[in-house]
């Protein structure tokens, strides 16, 4: 059992840190890949990349998607630390068996 607030641990990738380098990374790797498995930093202008070189942590999947239903009720949050590091931490007690689920 992974108790609540528990730190997963930091989520890892590339730092793209303009417009030009997202748009390289998508014409490489595909836009769905690259979007679906990246993080916008506060400050609203890098991105982490996690598809190619991220940990694993690209694999919690995130509970709802645009304005569709819900597909779980989230157990982790993203902590953001500074402008450009994220930590995923549990909200609630994950059970073995249990999917992560990200807010």
């Amino acid at each position: 059992i992974v108790p609540p607030f528990t730190v997963l641990g930091p989520y890892a990738g590339v730092f793209l840190d303009s417009e030009a380098a997202f748009s390289r990374a998508i014409r490489r790797a595909g836009s769905i890949r690259n979007c679906s498995h990246s993080w916008q930093s506060r400050s609203l202008q890098r991105v982490v990349d996690g598809w190619e070189s991220g940990n694993i942590l690209r694999n919690v999947n995130t509970h709802r998607l645009g304005d569709a239903a819900a597909v779980a009720q989230p157990n982790v949050a993203m902590v953001r630390v500074g402008k450009n590091i994220a930590f995923y931490v549990t909200t609630k007690e994950v059970r073995p068996g249990e999917e992560y689920f990200v807010d």
